[in-house]
This record gives C-alpha cells, structure tokens and sequence, in this order.
C-alpha cells in the first residue's frame, strides 16, 4: 500500500492526543533516569570549567579532565541511547501491536530491543563503510579534485543524496523489526519500495515542523540561548563566535543552579513530546505500508487499531 501522507501525519496526531496517559507511562520511567544522568555529567563538567578554562590546571591535570570528561561522556551516549531505544521500543509495540504497560512504569529490554540495538549498529557501520570508501577512492584523484573547483562542491552532495536515500528507505527499520519480529533493515528496504518521494515528503513535513518546534522551545525556556544562536549564524548586530555561543548555552543552562537545572528540564521535555511523536509517526506509517500486519485480536481492548480505524 502506498503511504497516504497527509492521513499518516493526521492519524500520528490523533493517536499522541488520544493515548498520551498510555504513552506517558511508557516514556517517563527511562526518560527520568536519562535526564538524571545527563544533569549529574553537565553539573560534574561545569563544576570543572572555571579552573579549565581559567588556566588554573597544568597540562597533566588538563589532560586527565579531558579524558575523564570524554570517558563519561562516552558512558552517558551509551546509556541515553540504549534507554532511547527502549522507549522507542514500547511506543512501537503500543502503537503497531496495542501491547500497554501492566505496570505504572515501562522498563523492559528483550529481544525487539536487541533488533533495534542491531539495525543501529549495521545502520552506522553501512554509513561509515559508504564515508570510508569515497574518502579512500578521492586519495588517488586529489590533485584532479584540487584542480576542479566543481568537485568541491558535487562531491558533498552526491554523498549527502547517497545518505539521504538509504536514509528515507530505512526510515521504517525500527517499526518492522516491531512488526514483524525480526531485523527491520530488509523488511524495511522492501516495503519503501516505490515509496521513496511518499516517505521523502513525509520526513520534510516532520522535519519542518521539529524545527519549527526546536525554535519554540527555545523562545519559551531559554531565550537568551535563541538569541546567541541569532548573533552566532547570522552575523547579527553582537556576532559571536563558536567559544562565545557555547560559554552563553552553558551559562544558561548550567546545571550546578537551580534556574539552569529547571532550565534543562524544560528543555528536556519538549524533546520527550518529539521523541513521543517521533516514534509514533514511525509506526504509524509502518501500518499503513506494511503488506503482512500482524494485527491485536479483533475488539481487543486498547489495540492500536481500535484508535486508528485500520
């Protein structure tokens, strides 16, 4: 089935409305401990920027604090991203399967997330490899490139069409690993399939629109950050430059005060209604496109189906 683009962006609308007690019970529990640990890595950084930046450090010492900063940081990307994929995980079975929490909190990591967890790993090695490849095959014609002013800029956006297309045609590789229960990247390339402009249109549409909700929350929680990145890309009346912009983000939201730990939690959870309405645009278009549904039993009650009418 062909996706019916504006039936899908209004269909994900209705479902988040009709169901947010559900799907709040299903995000909130991972999505408080990530907030939890990300506070306790940006209070523990800008507890140690004054003295870094301050020149207060001998270069050992600096050292040191680098690595140990890089090293938490590499444990928060881990944790954040594996509590990621299990919300994503249980708002897709929600969404495609009916399937509710029994208890108050989701937490919960079993096979489909393990799916997940692989489609991420092959998706980015894939992208890597492809980077790899065209970076090793310029080697040979980089005195033909440095002559050929045009290559300088066909070259990026023949790589960024390449990533753009494996982008839209695995959109749906978490949804079918949901669905169908087995790795989502091969269900997910067949059924996009003649898709691709449909499935294009409908990532611009939400595009568009978490930008434009980027900027609202923003405008709403920490202005003063809206208005640096202002002077930062639009060379405005107090342009700034890249160690400015990050100083002024950090002073907003600095997470040793109580304003900027409020601050942090405001924005975090306008990115827990995208995240929320992410996923949900995921599986809803995976319904509507996928050939072999694995549908809940007929009146169940809370299925997905009772809410979308299909």
């Amino acid at each position: 089935m062909k996706l019916p683009v504006l039936k899908a962006l209004a269909t994900t609308a209705a479902f988040t409305l009709n169901n947010w007690v559900t799907l709040l019970r299903i995000v909130w529990a991972p999505y408080l401990v990530m907030f939890g640990l990300t506070v306790a890595f940006q209070s523990y950084v800008q507890s140690n920027v004054s003295a870094f930046m301050g020149g207060d450090l001998s270069y050992e010492q600096t050292m040191a604090l680098n690595a140990q900063i890089g090293l938490l940081n590499l444990g928060l990307s881990v944790s954040t991203g594996l509590l990621g994929l299990m919300m994503t995980a249980g708002i897709l079975r929600f969404v495609i399967h009916g399937e509710r929490p029994k208890l108050p909190f989701y937490i919960r990591w079993n096979n489909e997330e393990w799916l997940l967890l692989g489609t991420v790993i092959v998706t980015f090695a894939a992208v890597w490899l492809f980077t790899f490849l065209v970076g090793i095959a310029m080697i040979p014609a980089a005195g033909f490139i440095a002559s050929t002013p045009a290559l300088a800029w066909i070259i990026p956006i023949f790589v960024g069409l390449v990533l753009l297309f494996l982008t839209v045609r695995l959109y749906l590789a978490f949804p079918a690993a949901i669905g169908r229960g087995e790795f989502g990247v091969g269900p997910a390339w067949s059924v996009s399939s003649g898709q691709f402009f449909r499935l294009l249109a409908y990532l611009l549409i939400w595009g568009v629109l978490g930008v434009l909700f980027s900027i609202i929350a923003l405008a709403v929680v920490v202005p003063d950050v809206l208005a640096a990145f202002y002077d930062a890309f639009t060379w405005g009346p107090e342009w700034i430059s890249s160690l400015d912009l990050n100083m002024r983000i950090m002073e907003s939201v600095d997470a040793t005060t109580p304003l900027g730990i409020a601050r942090i939690g405001g924005l975090w959870l306008f990115n827990l209604v995208s995240t929320v309405v992410g996923a949900i645009a995921m599986g809803v278009a995976w319904r509507m496109v996928d050939e072999k549904p694995e549908r809940p039993k007929a009146g169940e009650a809370g299925s997905a189906s009772s809410v979308m009418g299909f």
